[in-house]
């Protein structure tokens, strides 16, 4: 779960579904697949929802988003919190960090 404060700081908690080694394999098991669907959603920039809810269950492709983009597959402009005005892109596309607004 990701929460932003009021301050502009951030929480990133992680909440498993189950207890146990077989839920954090449905997890890892779920998470391949979006590890392929989060850049084909965001092959061309696109707001932030949007791609999250074309690569499959927006609870479960936002985390993927961000790894993807620290692992610097996606590039946003991040100098505002992420939201609707986000619009982030695959690197291999030629994006660097562009941003659009809505």
């Amino acid at each position: 779960m990701f929460a932003r404060y009021a301050d502009g700081s951030a929480l990133l908690a992680d909440c498993p579904a189950t207890a146990g080694p077989a839920g954090q394999r449905a997890r890892q098991a779920a998470a391949v697949g979006l590890e392929q669907a989060v850049p084909k959603a965001f092959a061309e920039p696109r707001p932030l929802m949007a791609g999250a809810t074309a690569a499959g269950e927006v609870l479960t492709a936002l985390p993927v988003l961000y790894h993807t983009q620290r692992g610097g597959r996606l590039a946003a402009d991040l100098a505002r919190p992420l939201g609707e005005h986000t619009w982030p892109g695959a690197v291999t596309a030629g994006v660097e960090r562009e941003q659009q607004e809505s």
